[in-house]
């Protein structure tokens, strides 16, 4: 009797030391499939952000030349030199001419020329010739130097645009402003960026935002909520969604996030200097961690299968 309850000292023993090995194995195993999920996540994110960055930048530099070849164009400077002087012009061979230029790029959307005043000289589009833009900032900023307005919700054309415009200067080569050219464009290639889930799982988007007084405002459609476009707003003092506030207010990093939609995140965010951007490239936590949970399972499971067998053998 003495003997068998040794036995079962040692048998039992064998079996604790058994567990507590498996468990310190797989807690340590659980820990490091975590660190290292979560650093590929981040690594992926940054990826995708700089990626998307580039491709952005890319063509605001691409409307940034054609506006400049506009500006420069000596046809342009000419026609806007004779309207000073002659304060008449070929309105109908201009108007071919800016519509037939505007037909090389598909996401342009409307041309105008405004006089030196801000009034509407010429445009593509429906626009009425006269109606005044003075105060609008695509001509208060450019009237000495290109100048991009960043994307807002266009009553008239029913869609978010963007602009970039241009002053328009004398032939001479003097600073004498003759006009403004504006180009308005579609935000089809922000939207295409945004609806490219490429890498980003079940649960991964890429959001655009501005800023406009104390709120951060979506530009493009969020994977779940396909009316966000100039819809949703989060207040600048909110404290979830804080990468898209950080990143419309001019900065650059990478965080741990509650979402839009209470959802825990990683998230890496930038600020698009050129066009006054911000972007958030984020994936649920739970999602990053699915593999790592997976593994500790099956660690779980593998030890009470030991225990299982041992347990079998022994007694």
């Amino acid at each position: 009797m003495k003997f068998r309850s040794i036995k079962f000292k040692m048998v039992s023993g064998f079996i604790v030391l058994v567990l507590l090995s498996i468990i310190v194995m797989g807690g340590i195993s659980y820990r490091n499939a975590k660190r290292d999920f979560l650093l590929m996540a981040e690594e992926k994110l940054e990826a995708i952000a700089d990626l998307k960055v580039t491709m952005i930048n890319k063509r605001l530099e691409k409307n940034l030349m054609l506006v400049n070849s506009f500006a420069i164009g000596g046809w342009l400077r000419e026609t806007l030199q004779n309207v000073k002087k002659t304060q008449s012009a070929d309105w109908k061979s201009f108007s071919a001419v800016l519509k037939k230029k505007s037909g090389l790029d598909d996401d342009i959307l409307e041309l105008l020329v405004l006089d030196p005043s801000g009034k509407v000289m010429l445009t593509t589009g429906e626009t009425q010739p006269g109606s005044d833009r003075s105060l609008d900032p695509y001509f208060l900023n450019a009237t000495e130097k290109p100048y991009y307005k960043s994307p807002w919700f266009s009553e008239a054309l029913e869609k978010g645009v963007a602009s970039v415009s241009a002053p328009v200067f004398g032939l001479d080569g003097s600073r004498e402003l003759l006009g403004v050219i504006v180009i308005l464009t579609s935000l089809g290639d922000t939207e295409e960026l945004a609806a490219n889930y490429t890498g980003l799982k079940n649960t991964g988007e890429t959001l655009f935002a501005k800023k406009v007084r104390n709120e951060a405002v979506f530009i493009t459609p969020l994977r779940f909520d396909a009316d966000a476009a100039f819809n949703r707003k989060i207040a600048v003092s909110a404290n979830a969604v804080r990468p898209v506030i950080e990143a419309s207010s001019g900065k650059n990093g990478s965080c741990f996030s509650v979402d839009y939609r209470g959802e825990e995140t990683k998230a890496v965010y930038r600020h698009i200097a050129l066009a006054n951007l911000g972007m958030v490239v984020k994936i649920d936590m739970d999602e990053i961690m699915a593999p790592a949970v997976a593994l500790r399972n099956r660690v779980i499971m593998f030890g009470i299968l030991t225990l299982g067998i041992l347990s079998g053998l022994i007694y």
